[in-house]
């Protein structure tokens, strides 16, 4: 049995891949560092030469975590329907033909869009209100097509807010240990009441791992932790491990359509036999620890842009890429 994990050069892709051990990784980035056991290919997913690769390696399953994650203009729209459309597409099409058994796709809480009811269920309506959730969605058709067209067997993942050491530069969680760390204000939209499902990547981890071993058919799967965390409550976890007091600089509320992200997890639990075991205290603990040793180094080097806007949960400060 062979494994190939897209996206493998990525936060989650390099958390996943050190976790299984043995594996094939393909991302279009050079892999942060050697690991031992992992046979890696530099290569985009909408290269032609990708069958080449399922061929050589024998692959029987595929983690399809390559997304594009962030919009800059009309040009990255583009870009944006490009590689989680088209590229998951060609993915699911390779699959089909060099007859692999097993696709788990890495979709995201986005897609419910307004829903106004947390915990969000598997089987709600589905109205998502971003390129990026549509995109998402559109890939989750797609596995429901080649499921039925071809027999092959997908775990879709809906990601809630996941979080944790190495995380990116933008997100919520380490932009604000940033800012705490240097003694500087979080500018914050609305009341800080806001709420998000906060997943460590380990859990995720944990969860991918458990579809591949148990391959329950093709099944859509929330990974969440079933507590909406509110953004004051984030930040104030972030100060009591840091050991210093969040500086916040409120900013006048802008119109937010998502009040709280939250999942029902009885399905993860149901077919996986998963729950989460990181609790957010633990994992902003865990963070906070690694930037100390190693984050802040890294944030340094890259420059980041200024600034640390938040709005209801999701850093919306876009960083500079390196």
């Amino acid at each position: 049995m062979t494994t190939l994990v897209t996206g493998c050069s990525g936060f989650i892709g390099m958390h996943l891949m050190e976790a299984l051990g043995e594996a094939v990784g393909v991302d279009a980035r050079p892999l942060p560092r050697a690991l031992p056991g992992v046979r890696f290919h530099q290569i985009d997913i909408l290269d032609p030469r990708l069958d080449e690769v399922f061929a050589k390696e024998k692959v029987t399953k595929v983690v399809h975590l390559a997304a594009r994650s962030d919009i800059r203009s009309a040009e990255g729209v583009d870009s944006y329907l490009d590689v989680n459309i088209r590229g998951t597409a060609r993915l699911l099409e390779l699959c089909a033909k060099h007859a692999v058994k097993q696709f788990v796709f890495a979709s995201s809480s986005s897609v419910y869009g307004g829903n106004p009811n947390p915990p969000f269920r598997e089987d709600d309506p589905i109205e998502p209100l971003s390129i990026y959730g549509i995109t998402k969605r559109t890939g989750e058709l797609l596995c429901h097509y080649y499921s039925k067209k071809f027999g092959l067997s997908c775990t879709v993942f809906r990601f809630f807010t996941v979080y944790g050491e190495r995380g990116r530069a933008d997100q919520a969680v380490r932009t604000f240990t940033r800012l705490v760390m240097e003694g500087r204000p979080i500018q914050r939209f609305g009341d800080g009441r806001s709420e998000r499902d906060y997943i460590h990547v380990h859990d995720v981890v944990r969860g991918i791992q458990a579809a591949l071993a148990r391959d329950a058919g093709t099944h859509v799967v929330n990974l969440g932790t079933g507590r909406a965390v509110p953004l004051n409550d984030l930040i104030r976890l972030i100060g009591e491990a840091a050991g210093k007091e969040p500086l916040i600089q409120p900013v006048p509320d802008i119109v937010e359509n998502v009040e709280t992200t939250c999942a029902n997890i009885d399905r993860a639990r149901a077919l996986l036999g998963w729950v989460p075991t990181i609790p957010i205290e633990e994992g902003v603990r865990r963070f906070v620890a690694w930037y100390r040793e190693s984050g802040a180094l890294e944030d340094a080097a890259n420059k980041p842009l200024d600034g640390g806007s938040h709005r209801s949960g999701e850093a919306f400060i876009k960083q500079r890429r390196h």
